[in-house]
């Protein structure tokens, strides 16, 4: 079992690690790589906005992804 916990602080750290942790790496990738994008063009001053909703979204996706996760290990163990 994933723990929510475990999940949203990865992500407060660095954006896709929570995703990692849950199996999604595709999309943890994805949103690492925004992430750091991102964070290349700040030195712009245009990539704060989505930094900031790229770090967020990152933090309650991986929230909302633990219970379905969770409900996909406990199907593979019953089957």
């Amino acid at each position: 079992m994933k723990k929510t916990w475990i999940a949203v602080l990865l992500s407060f750290f660095l954006p896709g690690f929570g995703h990692f942790y849950l199996g999604k790496v595709k999309k943890g990738f994805i949103l690492l790589s925004s992430y750091l994008l991102s964070s290349l063009l700040l030195t712009l001053l245009i990539g704060i906005i989505p930094l900031m909703f790229i770090w967020i979204y990152s933090m309650l996706d991986s929230y909302k992804l633990v219970d379905a996760v969770n409900s996909e290990i406990n199907q593979t163990r019953i089957t």
